[in-house]
């Protein structure tokens, strides 16, 4: 099943008060050839204006999509009310994308409201609806809506789907999304029910359009990764969300111990040597990556060592260039295999030239997205040619596109602050009064 990813909408967390809106394709959905016209988005914007924002609103996206217990943690309780805008204090979300199926674009729009009542977050509003036009800016018929918990579903299906829905849901969906339920105690009995009563092995021969679109919706969602900075750890609450992330890395790379389930460490010692042949491309004297691995019942634990002709050292005491490589290895191989991957300030710790090389590839073999925030003006260069591949949020957190404009070039006009809404009013001799001058 692949995806097209068309438009994200949001606002509400953190400076983003107004919406924002991030166009990944073109509007016209065509028959037959889809083709995305830019594998990679890059996001820029000066420091404060909502990159790392954005991020954040699709991680909980994610969350609230997948995880019908995500309102009811006191810990993502704290973090909602510690992120979201203090002057909205509502957070909302809208996703756009296409599922593929042979030469037909099927387009779904997701949309999420969280309010606050007494500094608790709720849904006010889940609505997942399928386009009924030829572009996304059209027609939309809704397949469900939930309300203030008030669910109402549009699709007429039949053995008393609708009633059992319902009735399952009932109270519920102020603190969790329908989404979210499809594989939870408490629809996944329903989802069973229909596919074991009619000897059902895939999804694409369920024959409830209602089961068909939540489940879409939900995988979709599943094809989704985040990388968050690290760089935006403030409290200890926060160094446990850094650790809550990298436990959820589960069975993929990271620079420290690896945690693999028993029946994935064969996956897991060839993805170590794709990361050692994908390492020696930025350090040829790197001459292997070995594996020192500890298990228990379920599980092996395992490290990596890095070995060179002359030593050999613990790959979390390798140089930050590295380890930032070793990060987002297993984020541009889920890019090749199809997933949607977002990354916060990539250009951290690696260099503009090594980047390029890497968006490069994407943008040629990658099979899905890669959407990242940035300062480096070096991937200006290989992305200004493509259409909706470069993004500048503001200073009043309008989002402008960068359109190919004759000889024109962004990363001329972006630091001589000629993109609309990022003046750069700052010179040189600004820094004479406080560097110069006596307090």
């Amino acid at each position: 099943m692949g995806y097209i990813l068309y438009r994200i909408e949001t606002y509400g967390i953190k400076n983003i008060s107004n919406l924002v809106v991030f166009d990944f394709a073109s509007n016209t959905v065509a028959k037959g050839n889809n083709k995305k016209l830019s594998n990679v988005k890059a996001i820029y914007g000066t420091n404060g204006t909502g990159k790392s924002a954005f991020i954040n609103s699709v991680e909980i996206y994610k969350e609230l999509n997948l995880d019908p217990n995500y309102l009811k943690q006191n810990e993502n309780i704290r973090k909602i009310n510690k992120i979201i805008n203090k002057n909205k204090r509502e957070f909302y979300f809208s996703i756009i994308y296409g599922v593929k199926d042979g030469k037909k674009v099927n387009v779904y729009k997701h949309q999420i409201e969280i309010k606050m009542k007494n500094d608790i977050p709720y849904i006010s509003k889940e609505i997942l609806s399928v386009l009924k036009d030829k572009t996304i800016n059209g027609v939309y018929q809704d397949i469900y809506k939930a309300i203030d918990g008030n669910l109402e579903l549009y699709i007429n299906e039949y053995r008393g789907i609708n009633a059992l829905i319902y009735d399952k849901t009932k109270n519920i969906l102020l603190g969790s999304t329908l989404s979210s339920l499809c594989f939870s105690h408490i629809l996944a009995p329903v989802v069973y029910d229909i596919i074991m009563d009619n000897k059902i092995n895939v999804i694409t021969e369920i024959k409830s359009k209602l089961l068909i679109a939540i489940l879409t919706n939900n995988h979709f969602t599943s094809e989704i990764t985040l990388f968050l900075d690290e760089r935006d750890i403030h409290n200890e609450r926060d160094l446990l969300d850094i650790k809550e992330y990298e436990y959820n890395m589960k069975n993929r790379i990271n620079v420290n111990e690896d945690i693999v389930s028993k029946n994935r460490i064969e996956e897991y010692r060839k993805s170590v040597k794709k990361l050692y042949k994908f390492i020696k491309v930025f350090k040829e004297d790197l001459i292997d990556i070995k594996i020192e691995e500890r298990e228990d019942e379920r599980n092996f634990y395992c490290t990596k060592k890095m070995i060179y002709k002359d030593y050999e050292i613990d790959s979390d005491y390798e140089s930050n260039g590295i380890q930032k490589m070793m990060k987002i290895f297993s984020l541009i191989e889920d890019v090749t295999k199809g997933k949607i991957v977002f990354i916060d300030e990539l250009d951290n710790n690696i260099n503009g030239v090594y980047l390029n090389k890497i968006i490069d590839y994407l943008n040629g073999l990658g099979k899905g997205y890669l959407c990242f925030t940035c300062h480096n003006l070096f991937p200006m260069k290989c992305l200004y040619k493509y259409t909706n591949s470069i993004d500048f949020i503001g200073e009043t957190g309008k989002v402008v596109s960068w359109k190919k404009n004759g000889n024109y070039r962004p990363y001329e006009k972006y630091p001589e602050g000629m993109i609309i809404d990022s003046p750069f009013n700052i010179e040189s001799f600004d820094f004479i009064s406080v560097f110069e001058s006596e307090v």
